[in-house]
């Protein structure tokens, strides 16, 4: 279906205006959308994102010194996975005695929770499906 054909009468002389008229409702300002993207950047690695994972099924809060078991890194790169984390506002961390506690940021998540709405939950329109590939090497005939 073409979309002249999904066209009120009098906008089918002029398809080009079809999409001119139409306000764009803005779920997220800019500056949200930057800290979206830099807190997904952060999730985005596998080891940062097994962090928040481990820091959760740990009851919210975990010590520095219990993640080296979990990872086949060594201290100072959980450290600066953490320092990421940290800086995205995904966790938050405390020093109690001589052990760095860290926590994840309830509300951040929340808030993460909340904007991922922005995204579809499926797509009103499913692409045409593409035929399979040609092997490049067609199998021979078995007879």
């Amino acid at each position: 279906m073409s979309i002249i054909a999904r066209l009120p009468e009098t906008d089918k002389a002029h398809p080009e205006a079809a999409c001119a008229g139409m306000p764009i409702a803005e779920h997220l300002d800019a500056r949200e959308v930057e800290r979206l993207a830099a807190q997904l950047k952060a999730l985005a690695h596998p080891v940062r994102l097994r962090m928040v994972d481990l820091i959760h099924a740990h009851g919210g809060q975990l010590c520095v010194c219990e993640f080296e078991q979990y990872f086949d890194v060594k201290q100072p790169t959980i450290s600066h996975h953490l320092k990421v984390l940290r800086e995205a506002g995904l966790i938050r961390s405390c020093q109690k005695g001589a052990w760095v506690y860290h926590a994840i940021e309830p509300a951040v998540f929340a808030r993460l929770r909340r904007s991922w709405t922005v995204l579809p939950r499926r797509a009103r329109h499913r692409p045409p499906r593409l035929p399979k590939p040609q092997s490049a090497h067609p199998e021979p005939d078995n007879p």
